[in-house]
């Protein structure tokens, strides 16, 4: 005969839609229904609390799934989070954490401090820590996802949305709709910002994306902490959310696999504990302890804690070194795979590659000098044709030469040859009578104007000579 333990049902009250939220949009409608700000009903079935975490192996797995807010309730917060994390690293039966996330994120409320918190954990525990996008971790989930050693991913596992958001309502038009009045008694012009039955006024949106991009810029550099990149490259994703290789390719995740292969893959990158402190030695051990603090590099003299701290370092260093052999053959697997070749060959088929590409560059270099000296000669020699033409005086030889050839070669097909005054012929006395001998700044508007119906030549001449003077 079958038991079965019923159901307690349990209701939660509303999730905070009003607050400042590092969420991903989409959560407000898959999650949380409408994004009016209103309080949401939620009757959730359970059959009690979740355990702390589980044990896959040796492995702690600590799962963060759905909005997260700062304490928990019926959904997840982030004060029980922190609890789970430390009890995992502190779990005698394991030796490494995996945080599993499929949370769209949640209130900013309480998250910078349990990202922190987390980030100390994980510093002074000796286990390795990974995170494993499993199906998504948006805003304030991928926060927490990054105080992880490395994250990882599905094909179709998700990450990003950094960001921060929040609501504001305005219910007035659907109040006058109602027939109904409203008017708030408040203390202070700001005090009543927000409030749902008051209008949105353009100083209330300025306040709030004020408070929204310094929240933003914080969330940013915290992140940008945690995962060695920086701020403003953190902000210029402009909250996107990345699958698979993207993620990677944006160096929000460090890989895409199963979550079977994160777990063995976390498996494998924890470094047996030292040995536990030997008894006392007999003069033959002592001999040994001397040869093993010589190897050490420390003094005869050093104590046995000196030794195990000297120790850890090594371990430390070991693993550091562990960590670039393996993205040194990541990567060499790419390469393998990109080129189609073995190791050895793919590295001669890049250093060819590279010599072809320096070739290319060194002659590419050489190219745009000859193309230069060549479009030097030719702007001279238009500066030498307009010249002997009669269409560049002096004074405007200087602006030739600061003029790119195509205005130049322009103005010359459109300019008019200058005659100088010397080769100009003055008018007819019946023509002009009176402008003989005359300089441009002495004659009037009337005679400059039946000079130029008049003599053409002579007007350009007395207007360039006039032009050099003034130079």
């Amino acid at each position: 005969m079958n038991i079965v333990r019923p159901k307690r049902v349990r209701t939660e009250r509303h999730f905070p839609l009003e607050e400042l939220m590092a969420i991903d949009p989409s959560a407000v409608r898959d999650w949380l229904g409408d994004a009016s700000g209103g309080a949401m009903m939620m009757v959730l079935m359970s059959d009690g609390p979740e355990p702390s975490f589980t044990r896959d192996g040796k492995v702690a797995v600590v799962t963060i799934s759905g909005p997260l807010l700062k304490q928990a309730s019926f959904f997840d917060g982030y004060d029980a989070i922190r609890q789970r994390f430390a009890a995992a690293l502190s779990d005698p039966e394991t030796d490494s954490v995996m945080l599993r996330f499929d949370s769209p994120g949640g209130v900013v409320s309480g998250l910078f401090e349990a990202a922190r918190a987390m980030r100390q954990m994980r510093e002074t525990s000796s286990k390795p820590v990974f995170a494993f996008a499993d199906d998504v971790a948006f805003s304030a989930a991928y926060l927490l996802a990054s105080t992880a050693d490395r994250i990882y991913l599905g094909e179709a596992g998700q990450v990003g949305s950094v960001g921060i958001l929040t609501l504001l309502a305005d219910r007035t038009a659907q109040n006058q709709m109602l027939g109904l009045r409203v008017e708030i008694v408040a203390s202070g012009k700001r005090k009543a910002d927000g409030h749902p039955d008051a209008p949105i006024t353009p100083e209330q949106m300025k306040r709030a994306q004020g408070l929204v991009d310094d929240l933003a810029a914080k969330f940013a550099a915290q992140i940008a902490l945690e995962r060695g990149l920086s701020a403003p490259a953190i902000l210029a994703l402009e909250a996107a959310t990345f699958m698979g290789e993207q993620a990677v390719a944006a160096r929000l995740a460090d890989g895409v696999m199963t979550f079977e292969e994160a777990l063995r893959l976390l498996e494998s990158e924890v470094v047996p504990a030292p040995a536990p402190p030997a008894p006392p030695a007999s003069p033959a051990t002592g001999a040994k302890m001397k040869t093993v603090l010589l190897a050490l590099g420390l003094p005869e003299a050093s104590t046995e804690a000196e030794a195990m701290a000297a120790l850890g370092l090594l371990k430390d260093q070991s693993r550091q070194i562990a960590e670039k052999v393996r993205a040194s053959e990541e990567r060499l697997a790419r390469l393998e795979a990109a080129v189609g070749k073995t190791g050895e060959e793919a590295i001669g088929h890049v250093v060819a590659l590279k010599s072809t590409a320096d070739e290319h560059n060194k002659l590419t270099q050489k190219l745009a000098l000859l193309e230069t000296e060549m479009a030097q000669k030719e702007h001279a020699a238009l500066i030498a044709r307009g010249t002997s033409a009669g269409q560049l005086t002096p004074a405007m030889v200087e602006w030739a030469k600061a003029s790119t050839p195509k205005s130049l070669e322009a103005f010359l097909a459109a300019a008019p040859r200058v005659i100088p005054l010397s080769d100009a012929k003055e008018p007819a006395p019946d023509g002009a009578p009176g402008l003989a001998g005359k300089k441009w700044e002495d004659m009037k508007p009337m005679e400059k104007h039946a000079l130029y119906h008049e003599n053409r030549a002579l007007y350009d001449a007395l207007k360039a000579e006039a032009g050099q003077r003034a130079a």
